[in-house]
């Protein structure tokens, strides 16, 4: 574990690291983690006062696990971050990004992505990029109107969450092709339009999933029967839940 008065690790093979701020904020990290760090496979931020990630991160090229949550203050993603290709987890809910980075889509590795975007309109995902992603958190997106085009790529996704996305309007018709998907939870998106109706070519189409939750989603109108009929045999849980005023 690390603070801000930690100088050196004294092992060269730490796997895992988690910044502490011990009762002064951490605004920046501990020289102790400048210098390449080949075994280091875990770096856990969560939490923490910092402000930004060093140059140096790029140098953590054998990193799975980046840890980023409730770090409010980042304003900004050194280029070298694009360099972290072995990552496998992503958390960076609650870190400020304007938009979704391009370099993020390189991590082709990736099974754990989850995410706070403050633009109106998310970009597209590209054709090869994230097939390995099986949880996809989109968090406190609070200005976005819709989902990312080319979900139909995110061919491996089992697990989708979304919270707090108040302008988020519709479902996209692209979910259609995630037949992976087991769970779909979402909550806080008051005026989200959950209809989704079969149409001529998707009789046949065969999904698996295994538990659908909506919280606090306004006036409920309609429900994506495409997913919910074509997920007949799977489904074990519907979870409908109104927050009373």
């Amino acid at each position: 574990m690390l603070n801000s008065k930690t100088d050196s690790i004294d092992h060269e093979e730490v796997r895992h690291l988690s910044f502490c701020d011990d009762h002064q904020p951490l605004v920046k990290v501990p020289q102790a983690l400048n210098k390449r760090k080949k075994y280091l496979r875990v770096l856990n931020s969560r939490d923490s006062a910092l402000k930004a990630l060093p140059d140096s991160i790029g140098n953590l090229k054998h990193l799975r696990c980046l840890d980023l949550r409730g770090c409010h203050h980042i304003k900004k993603i050194p280029a070298s971050f694009y360099k972290l290709q072995s990552l496998i987890m992503l958390k960076m809910k609650g870190v400020p990004l304007m938009q979704l980075l391009d370099g993020m889509q390189s991590f082709i590795k990736l099974r754990s992505l989850e995410v706070s975007i403050g633009a109106m309109h998310l970009k597209g995902i590209r054709p090869g990029c994230w097939s390995c992603v099986q949880y996809l958190g989109l968090i406190d997106c609070e200005s976005s109107e819709s989902l990312f085009e080319g979900m139909q790529y995110l061919t491996s996704l089992r697990s989708m969450f979304m919270y707090n996305c108040p302008k988020l309007v519709s479902m996209p018709q692209s979910l259609k092709f995630l037949t992976k998907l087991e769970h779909l939870h979402i909550m806080e998106c008051p005026n989200m339009n959950f209809q989704m109706e079969p149409e001529k070519e998707d009789k046949h189409l065969q999904f698996s999933l295994q538990f659908f939750g909506l919280r606090s989603i306004g006036a409920l109108k309609d429900l994506p029967r495409l997913l919910l009929e074509g997920s007949a045999c799977t489904l074990k849980r519907i979870w409908l839940f109104r927050d009373l005023m």
